[in-house]
């Protein structure tokens, strides 16, 4: 199995899952991240939790080279990344996973519902875009005084 995550930041969404899985030995894992404080803490974590076949790569995950010889994924995260981008990179992104993602495979983003709630673009770009592929998305509702 391969997965790829997108702006992985600390690498918890899927070191985390894959630390306690019992076939974590047949995942193999590429996480993408921008900040080397990050990718350095994955590295860690990764490293405490023996998730030798995870590749961290500290780089812009935008860059398609990146993906070039890499196998399509299942799954793809993309996690919190839609708060944090413009909505021309959001459909452009969901575009790229069509790529990225094999054919039934699943693409996992989260969003949380504040404003700008960009939910709807996704579910749009989503049904015409991976055709074919598992499309799950997860919403945090914002906790209210904090």
């Amino acid at each position: 199995m391969k997965a790829i995550s997108l702006c992985a930041g600390e690498g918890r969404d899927l070191l985390d899952a894959l630390a306690r899985h019992p076939r974590r030995d047949d995942v193999r894992a590429t996480l993408l991240e921008l900040d080397p404080r990050n990718t350095a803490v994955a590295l860690e974590r990764g490293g405490w939790a023996g998730l030798h076949q995870v590749e961290v790569v500290t780089d812009d995950a935008s860059r398609i080279d990146h993906y070039e010889d890499m196998p399509p994924a299942d799954p793809v995260l993309i996690c919190s990344v839609f708060g944090n981008i413009t909505d021309t990179d959001i459909k452009h992104t969901i575009e790229t996973c069509n790529q990225l993602c094999k054919t039934g495979g699943t693409v996992i983003w989260i969003r949380h519902r504040a404003e700008p709630d960009r939910i709807p673009l996704p579910k749009r770009c989503g049904s015409a875009d991976l055709t074919g592929r598992g499309v799950m998305g997860f919403f945090v509702t914002p906790r209210r005084g904090r």
